[in-house]
């Protein structure tokens, strides 16, 4: 009959032909081998001493010890790699020098000052989306603005939500951020916007593509993902 472990989970007075049939479990919490991984380490400093040549018992507890020091890292590690990780802004490039006209793809954004944001110039936005929003956005329109913001969060991209025509006139929140006013219209001429419109800016400043009619079933993760890797 095989002895029931010591209160510390230890089989001292196990053979081999008893190892053999025991089963390894592997804890859902690596804190709980901490106990295991300090007795191995505490083993290490003792043959390094010397101290476990002649020990059989002590040398026979060393493979548990191995065995939870192995386990212990396998699953931080899995831990590490599973957590989400915090995405930084991407970085900006020169603004590019191009003969392609403001308001078309390949050319940049108006050079103008956004509202509320200090003193920063529109173009200092990249690589960015500008998210249009007309001011008679009603709830399916935020719907489609909330899909398409989600989209566009985790990027690393800059990001600015403005109302063109006006300010909002529905009473409609918009759960994804604060909007700004168009500057002088500026973005409305440029662009002419159809519903919710994303204007992709790319890290040189250049208009990459404008996305009109956007719904809730739009996908941007082929466009975005352009920008990102560029």
């Amino acid at each position: 009959m095989t002895p029931a472990p010591a209160p510390d989970g230890r089989h001292d007075d196990l053979d081999e032909a008893d190892l053999a049939g025991l089963a390894l479990l592997v804890p859902d919490d690596p804190s709980s081998l901490s106990a295991d991984i300090a007795a191995y380490r505490r083993e290490l400093k003792e043959r390094t001493r010397g101290g476990l040549g002649s020990h059989p018992v002590l040398l026979r507890l060393t493979p548990f010890a191995v065995a939870a020091v192995i386990v212990s890292l396998t699953l931080a590690s899995m831990v590490s790699a599973l957590s989400p990780r915090a995405v930084g802004v991407l970085a900006a490039k020169p603004l590019a020098s191009t003969s392609a006209a403001v308001g078309q793809v390949g050319g940049l954004l108006p050079d103008v000052t956004v509202p509320g944001t200090g003193n920063g110039a529109l173009r200092q936005l990249r690589p960015g989306v500008v998210l249009l929003v007309p001011a008679s956005c009603d709830s399916a329109c935020a719907q489609t603005a909330s899909v398409v913001w989600s989209q566009m969060s985790e990027t690393g991209l800059r990001l600015l939500l403005v109302t063109v025509g006006g300010t909002l006139t529905q009473p409609v929140t918009l759960d994804v951020g604060s909007t700004v006013p168009d500057p002088h219209g500026a973005l409305a001429a440029a662009y002419a916007p159809q519903g919710v419109t994303a204007v992709l800016v790319a890290a040189d400043g250049t208009v990459t593509d404008v996305l009109r009619g956007l719904t809730p079933a739009s996908s941007l993760l082929a466009p975005l993902a352009a920008l990102t890797s560029g």
